[in-house]
């Protein structure tokens, strides 16, 4: 095996779900990110991730009536993360632990048009991730993992055509991970 400085790699499950105690709800969005390593040469490697949210995604309400017209919703944001992988073996390659940092500030949308904002969303994520990383002596990289985060979101806008003013609310809920990521190795 090469000793690669850097490992850039992109996602190709693109959907995020998560629970949440706001309205007992399962939220799933379009995400798509761009994440780089830095051989540091420890096993401890730190890593940023960009992340596109959007432009799609679906909302649940558990025990009430889902239309599903009404639940369709466009998302639009960006976000970033940030951790440290913890790799068994060596840098890079094979099996690895790692916690990491999100921050996300997206807005919700009906309809694509600005008269159908509904809320403008922060979102704090804290996960802890594990996986194994196949580094191909070609440079080629695949990722496979699963993890749990913990999120916390403020909503900031009054969210339209309903009764209720979230405008103060700060939700608190999980986020479960099952990903798959492919780049290459420099």
């Amino acid at each position: 095996q090469q000793n690669y400085k850097y490992v850039t790699k992109i996602n190709i499950l693109p959907v995020i779900s998560e629970f949440s105690d706001y309205l007992s709800y399962v939220n799933s969005r379009m995400q798509f990110s761009v994440m780089q390593e830095f051989n540091n040469g420890k096993k401890h490697v730190p890593y940023l991730q960009v992340s596109y949210v959007g432009p799609k995604g679906f909302k649940y309400n558990i025990g009430y009536e889902n239309n599903s017209e009404d639940n369709k919703l466009s998302y639009s944001g960006f976000g970033v993360t940030c951790g440290s992988r913890k790799y068994l073996s060596e840098a890079l390659i094979g099996y690895y632990f790692a916690p990491q940092l999100s921050y996300f500030r997206y807005i919700s949308y009906k309809t694509e048009t600005s008269d159908d904002l509904r809320t403008r969303i922060y979102d704090l994520t804290f996960s802890l991730i594990t996986g194994k990383q196949f580094v191909k002596n070609s440079g080629f990289t695949v990722d496979i993992y699963t993890g749990v985060g913990f999120s916390y979101k403020n909503y900031l806008d009054f969210l339209k055509g309903s009764d209720t003013d979230y405008s103060n609310y700060h939700g608190i809920g999980v986020r479960p991970y099952m990903g798959f990521m492919m780049g290459y190795s420099f």
